[in-house]
């Protein structure tokens, strides 16, 4: 059923001479200049071949990189190595409490930053419609703590 799978059908006798030479317009065959594979008229060897085929992943992989940094990670590390902050006042608009986690949170009239973490002292020291102080990125706009640690919301 497979007789056509030989051997013979794997070696590369009859395409080697392809591979090092070229075929004219009158049908003869002339040897290449030492490359391997030609491409556009210009002969390439096999390590060219690599890196010509790998260079176009590898410049989409560096520019992804880049932009990814420069949209999402530089403003944070701006904020982080400069340590400037910027107060921002919110007025309290609900209190919730989580008995199971033992978590506090106030509610903002900003849709931005709607629940913001506290500790037990503060949640019971402060009413709804009170003004909160935050402390805010001035480049990313990340809300951290006082002491410049981050915050997860």
């Amino acid at each position: 059923m497979f007789a056509w799978l030989t051997w013979d059908s794997f070696t590369l006798s009859d395409k080697k001479m392809y591979q090092t030479s070229y075929r004219t317009k009158d049908g003869t065959y002339v040897k290449r200049n030492g490359g391997d594979y030609e491409i556009f008229g210009h002969d390439l060897t096999v390590i060219e071949t690599y890196w010509l085929t790998r260079a176009p992943i590898i410049l989409l992989l560096s520019i992804s990189g880049s932009v990814l940094f420069y949209r999402r990670i530089y403003n944070y590390r701006k904020d982080l190595k400069l340590g400037m902050k910027e107060k921002v006042s919110y007025t309290i608009i609900r209190k919730s409490h989580f008995p199971m986690t033992n978590q506090y949170y106030f509610s903002f009239d900003n849709p931005d930053y709607m629940h913001y973490e506290v500790d037990a002292d503060l949640f019971y020291s402060m009413n709804e419609g009170d003004a909160v102080v935050i402390y805010r990125g001035k480049y990313s706009n990340h809300v951290f703590e006082k002491d410049a640690r981050f915050t997860l919301m």
